[in-house]
């Protein structure tokens, strides 16, 4: 299914902008990188593929959008070009198809979700009990992700950038913490 076909049959568009906080812990991750391409597919108004841009000239960073802020309209599920790393915030309803397809074009699948989707049965199975899931990013405190992207404490899900790596799957799990309100 396309993202277009599942945001039609769900009637929205998932839109919820990353906060630039809870960009700085991808940027801390990938901030050594050098030579590589990277995709945003939910870029919305770009605020990650611009954090991202700033780390080396030498890293190639695109981003498209069903629902772009500019430019034109692009199905990521019906992309096939491969890249080094894919990484972003994923319209939730469809969070499942954007791992798996990431997962056959990427090396690197980096995604904000809730922490929320570590409790279903399902989603573990498929997807964090793989060998290609080497960990995640948690970030405190709680917030609300929002359209404007603003960072607003509370809400009722903290969130992480989990990560899959698809060439050392015998890595263990690793996990590190950042305070975004120390940020």
């Amino acid at each position: 299914m396309s993202i277009a076909q599942a945001a039609r049959k769900i009637g929205k568009t998932d839109l919820y902008r990353t906060p630039e906080k809870a960009i700085i812990p991808l940027y801390m991750i990938l901030k050594n990188e050098r030579g590589k391409n990277i995709l945003d597919p939910c870029e919305g108004d770009g605020r990650i593929r611009r954090k991202l841009e700033s780390i080396d000239p030498s890293n190639q960073v695109i981003g498209f959008d069903l629902f772009p802020d500019f430019g034109k309209p692009v199905d990521f599920l019906e992309h096939s070009e491969r890249y080094d790393y894919i990484v972003g915030n994923p319209p939730f309803s469809v969070k499942n198809e954007f791992i798996n397809h990431a997962l056959e074009i990427s090396r690197f699948v980096i995604f904000l979700l809730p922490m929320s989707v570590v409790s279903y049965n399902i989603f573990h199975r498929e997807f964090l009990d793989r060998p290609e899931y080497v960990g995640r990013l948690l970030m405190t405190p709680k917030m609300f992700l929002n359209s404007e992207g603003t960072f607003k404490p509370g809400g009722t899900d903290s969130y992480a950038w989990f990560v899959w790596d698809n060439e050392h799957k015998s890595r263990g799990s690793v996990e590190h913490y950042f305070d975004l309100r120390k940020l």
